[in-house]
């Protein structure tokens, strides 16, 4: 007995919303993962940025402390590299605001085009809403991000200042001089200490609310021919 072979043709309207389709999906998950990773990467600069500053205030705090007995000179020498140190952060942390632009600006973009494609008009309306809270968390990070390198940027100046006052008059006297102004500094640095921490926490959870899933979800298999159904 022979046995007919029931052949599908596709036409070239299903092969072209097939492709569309495809590209969308595979284009839109792409730079879902480009914006998280740059959201991760003021995590990241952001917690170096809390290290580095904190590195650099003890060292002028144990300078410049009563009870300090070392070597002045390799202790200012030590001020001068975690200055340095901090003042960098301070642009590594900044150089991570223009890609988060980009990556923001092409997703969302994309995002608001794709929303003319929806038949279903739920779908569309929630999509739509998550394309606006989406976009306002971002605009919260790159808020809470601004504000920390405001404050970096003046406690960096504050920190070069006093390495620059030590540079040609490093003794007791000088020492004794600055410590009210190293105990202002060091509230100081404590405001830009939370200032980073609300950055880096935001950024850490805007990145796993845009993330792709790294777990996949189990599925039940189902019987042949059944249709689950969503309450």
């Amino acid at each position: 007995m022979h046995h007919r072979v029931r052949t599908v043709v596709a036409t070239p309207a299903i092969l072209s919303f097939a492709l569309l389709a495809g590209c969308v999906t595979t284009r839109g998950n792409e730079q879902v993962r480009q914006l998280a990773a740059r959201v991760e990467s003021v995590q990241q600069q952001a917690d170096l940025a809390q290290q580095l500053t904190a590195a650099a205030l003890q060292n002028l705090q144990k300078l410049t402390g009563r009870d300090f007995g070392g070597d002045a000179l390799t202790a200012y020498e030590g001020l001068q590299r975690a200055v340095a140190d901090s003042a960098k952060q301070e642009g590594a942390l900044r150089a991570t605001l223009e890609p988060l632009q980009t990556a923001a600006e092409r997703l969302f973009e994309s995002w608001g085009s794709d929303l003319q494609g929806f038949d279903n008009a739920e779908l569309h309306q929630r999509s739509q809403e998550r394309l606006k809270s989406t976009r306002e968390r971002y605009e919260g990070l790159v808020k809470v991000t601004l504000e920390s390198l405001t404050a970096f940027s003046e406690i960096n100046r504050n920190l070069r200042d006093h390495v620059r006052f030590f540079g040609r008059d490093l003794n007791h006297e000088a020492l004794a001089s600055v410590r009210g102004d190293v105990r202002d500094l060091g509230e100081r640095v404590a405001v830009l200490q939370e200032k980073l921490g609300e950055c880096r926490r935001s950024a850490s959870a805007y990145a796993d609310s845009i993330g792709l899933p790294s777990t996949p979800l189990t599925v039940p298999a189902m019987p042949a021919g059944e249709i689950t159904r969503t309450k």
